[in-house]
């Protein structure tokens, strides 16, 4: 199954005292998955991912559509 995420800013959502417990040097990021229609949150000291399978498209400028506009971004 194809995925398309996008990384964006939502620890002004998240829980404050949640946030707060984390250790010194822990970062927070939320990934948007579209199929899903849902957000993960991360906090992790470290991380990183690493994609498998086919190659991955990413797009240089955000750009806005109609809704329910077809775009094929290969």
């Amino acid at each position: 199954m194809e995925l398309i995420m996008d990384g964006c800013e939502m620890r002004q959502n998240l829980n404050h005292e949640l946030v707060a417990s984390l250790p010194d040097g822990a970062f927070v990021r939320t990934l948007w998955v579209s199929q899903r229609n849902a957000f993960m949150h991360i906090a992790a000291t470290k991380a990183e991912i690493l994609w498998q399978g086919e190659e991955i498209v990413y797009r240089q400028q955000r750009e806005h559509y109609r809704s329910g506009e077809a775009i094929d971004l290969r």
